[in-house]
């Protein structure tokens, strides 16, 4: 009946917080933010690096507007952004985003399974040393397909709890500046807290090579 189906819809609807909120915070504080920002910034410098992060804000600001644009023209259908293209604007606009979002993803895991491979070896260089990068690599994206066929609704009900362990790494993070900023000075794990001198010594580019490989514009 209508009222079954309605039910069943409404029960597998995982509300604004652990539907949006959650997923968006975990995809923000991820890979990128731990290992690739301060990559970057030591490559290209702090002045280069806000420019990067600008960019990417207006990319993300930009298509924020548009779905929000395209969104409120009717009542969204179950599709995700693909649904919602291709039902205002034509199933040409659809298949496009569609193969991008695709791509997007596809990129995305990859580069969210190496940067899963780096920090495990580099945490835990007894353990996951040894093993080959790709072997790793391929072990986790198992590891992860398994998880997806079983249901992304299990991973949903863990969420919370897998993104307080995220919030708690950012906060430790910046309680190390602060105690190195006003403590004795001591480097650990490259933490050499807040001055003038750090400001304008990272305020350039200074690209080099790393695994022969020239990381420059």
């Amino acid at each position: 009946s209508r009222r079954q189906e309605a039910a069943a819809s409404a029960a597998k609807k995982f509300g604004t917080t652990k539907g949006v909120f959650v997923p968006t915070i975990q995809n923000i504080m991820g890979i990128i933010l731990f290992v690739r920002v301060p990559f970057i910034v030591g490559q290209a410098g702090i002045i280069q690096g806000l420019g990067i992060v600008w960019l990417s804000c207006a990319t993300a600001l930009l298509t924020a507007m548009s779905m929000s644009a395209v969104a409120t023209n009717g009542r969204p259908k179950s599709g995700g952004c693909y649904a919602i293209v291709k039902n205002s604007l034509g199933a040409q606009f659809g298949g496009v985003t569609g193969a991008l979002l695709f791509l997007s993803k596809t990129f995305g895991a990859a580069m969210n399974v190496l940067g899963c491979v780096e920090v495990l070896q580099l945490s835990f260089p007894s353990t996951f040393g040894d093993l080959p990068m790709r072997m790793l690599g391929a072990i986790i994206l198992t590891g992860l397909a398994v998880i997806a066929f079983v249901g992304v609704e299990y991973v949903v009900r863990f969420a919370v709890m897998f993104l307080f362990p995220v919030v708690l790494a950012v906060a430790a993070i910046w309680v190390g500046v602060v105690v190195h900023t006003v403590g004795d000075g001591k480097q650990s794990q490259g933490i050499v807290g807040i001055s003038g001198q750090v400001l304008r010594n990272n305020l350039d580019a200074e690209y080099n090579q790393r695994a022969g490989v020239e990381w420059s514009f």
